[in-house]
């Protein structure tokens, strides 16, 4: 269930909401309004100045921006956004399908902010405001939180994430999905493993008293079996 203006004052009292700045006219009924800051992301606009005030998105173009608000729920509460209405009906999308918060994250949000227009270039307006964030009330969480393990937050402290904000931290980082991390790691430990044979390999097919050559297959033959089953079970 959504959280209502006045429960959301009461979270962000309790220090479960986090929302910096925080302007009352911008809290509605059920969500908060966030503005458009000056830092972005585009596919190759070199007629278009970073620091502007105004962003003008072309028809079909995708840029990478962000909240001025340092925004988020901590303990029981997470975050999900949308756009203004208002923004919608002048073809603006501000987030796709990636406007989920998790319980824990608390920063400037990064936006995907789409001209939906055919024809037409729109303008945006830095400090206006262009979406929304809807809080909700989760439960209990079992473990963790965001700052435990995510990719674009590992401090809870508003002020050192105020101070150690950085428009850079828009960029994707799926180079540090669990996917690719544990893939990593299982291929380097595939890569000593066959490290390893190749020096015992190496070591067995050098006759000596201590190895007769009637054992040398057995014993390459074991090795082999035995790596494999390591590679079935990684």
């Amino acid at each position: 269930m959504a959280l209502s203006d006045e429960k959301i004052l009461q979270e962000k009292a309790a220090g479960n909401i986090i929302i910096e700045p925080f302007q009352k006219e911008h809290l509605g009924t059920a969500s908060y309004d966030v503005t458009l800051g000056k830092h972005f992301f585009a596919e190759q606009t070199p007629e278009q100045d970073p620091s502007d005030e105004v962003i003008v998105l072309d028809p079909g173009e995708t840029i990478l921006a962000h909240t001025q608000e340092f925004i988020g729920g901590r303990n029981t509460i997470t975050t999900m956004m949308k756009a203004r209405s208002s923004l919608g009906r002048n073809f603006i999308e501000v987030c796709k399908c990636a406007g989920w918060g998790d319980v824990g994250y608390t920063g400037r949000w990064t936006m995907e902010i789409t001209n939906n227009s055919r024809h037409y270039s729109i303008p945006l307006v830095v400090g206006r405001r262009v979406a929304q964030i809807i809080f909700f009330a989760t439960g209990e969480i079992r473990d963790t939180d965001y700052t435990d393990d995510g990719k674009y937050q590992t401090e809870d402290r508003l002020e050192t994430l105020k101070e150690n904000w950085h428009p850079k931290q828009m960029l994707p980082k799926m180079y540090e999905d669990r996917e690719v991390t544990n893939n990593k790691i299982t291929m380097e430990k595939q890569l000593q493993q066959r490290k390893e044979f190749n020096e015992a390999y190496e070591c067995l097919t050098q006759e000596s008293p201590k190895f007769p050559k009637k054992d040398i297959q057995e014993l390459q033959e074991e090795l082999i079996a035995e790596e494999l089953e390591e590679f079935r079970q990684a």
